[in-house]
């Protein structure tokens, strides 16, 4: 399942970097990753979110930053499908 989060940005400005987080059962470490890239002085950058099917926290934890539009894109996967699968659904979401 493919959400897109509407963010509020500067839509005269094209991405320029897009950062791809696969996750698989780590919400702990999940909002540590996405306030690393938010907390870059570059802020030009898309953020993008795929889950392969965490059957834990996790998809509590991607409500929560999907609510508090920390994300631009979030993917939830209906079965495990691996990490490879993962990376290849965020380079087709890129637009950076």
């Amino acid at each position: 399942m493919y959400i897109n989060i509407e963010k509020k940005k500067d839509y005269y400005m094209s991405t320029d970097i897009t950062v791809g987080i696969p996750t698989y059962r780590r919400p702990d470490l999940l909002e540590r990753a996405i306030e690393s890239v938010l907390n870059q002085t570059y802020k030009n950058i898309e953020i993008i979110v795929i889950d392969d099917d965490s059957d834990d926290g996790t998809k509590f934890e991607l409500d929560k930053l999907k609510d508090e539009k920390k994300i631009d894109h979030l993917v939830l996967n209906n079965k495990n499908m691996g990490k490879g699968f993962c990376v290849r659904e965020g380079i087709k979401l890129s637009s950076g």
